[in-house]
């Protein structure tokens, strides 16, 4: 059998930015729906507890998965070289029917 390759990190933080929890989800394969129950879980239980879910990283079609959920994930990236990322934060907007194409 294969090795398990990396699809996403997960950060779960504090809203004042500070990082609680920073893990890899691996899989075998693309992204399935046990994948993204895996994110939706976590994406809960960072809210019961007041904090929020980043995913970083992710493969393509962990995206387009999250996206056709409709699960309201933060999208974050890694700072490249020189970068400082500190108060950044991009969030992904859901798209609604009628809505103007971007």
């Amino acid at each position: 059998m294969a090795d398990p390759r990396p699809l996403c990190r997960v950060r779960v933080e504090h809203s004042d930015g500070s990082v609680v929890a920073d893990q890899t989800l691996h899989g075998f394969g693309e992204p399935d729906l046990d994948t993204l129950d895996a994110v939706a879980r976590l994406l809960l239980t960072a809210r019961r507890t007041g904090q929020h879910l980043v995913v970083v990283d992710a493969v393509p079609a962990l995206w387009e998965l999250l996206e056709l959920a409709g699960l309201p994930v933060e999208v974050g990236r890694e700072a490249e070289a020189g970068e400082d990322l500190a108060g950044v934060e991009q969030v992904e907007e859901e798209a609604h029917l009628g809505d103007a194409p971007l």
